[in-house]
């Protein structure tokens, strides 16, 4: 009975927290700061496993048009992924736990983009901090809510 209670103890401690599920931006909670609207994804669909997450965004131009999703598969280990989007140079994303419960996403393109990731509201809400810079002149921040579907 003791030894069932401790190895049940060390899984639990060893569980990162589970981000899976489909997501949408809370425009009333988000907060763009100077950047517009449509710079980050209106709606993000997470599949986590025991070593990746796949992340499949969706994302809106400045006319409000949606555009083709754009789909990573981060491995824990900090493998970085790399996509070729159309007419811009590789994109290079790679994900790094900082504890259990959150994680930090680094892309590296034309654009370099941090963001930590993190749940609140016991798992209902996805809390995004988004650090953005784009050459020397464009640096900017959001912080991002999203509600679970």
């Amino acid at each position: 009975m003791i030894i069932s209670l401790i190895c049940s103890s060390i899984s639990v401690l060893g569980q990162k927290t589970n981000f899976s599920g489909a997501w949408a931006i809370d425009t009333t909670k988000t907060a763009y700061g100077d950047a517009p609207q449509w710079v980050i994804p209106f709606s993000i669909i997470v599949e986590q496993q025991s070593d990746r997450l796949s992340l499949t965004r969706i994302n809106r131009n400045e006319n409000q048009e949606t555009q083709s999703p754009v789909i990573e598969t981060l491995l824990f280990d900090g493998t970085p992924f790399n996509r070729t989007p159309q007419s811009v140079p590789v994109v290079t994303t790679s994900l790094s736990w900082t504890d259990d419960h959150s994680f930090i996403l680094t892309r590296q393109g034309t654009v370099t983009a941090t963001e930590t990731w993190s749940l609140a509201d016991d798992g209902k809400t996805l809390v995004i901090d988004r650090h953005v810079k784009q050459g020397d002149n464009l640096e900017y921040e959001i912080k991002c809510h999203y509600t679970k579907q």
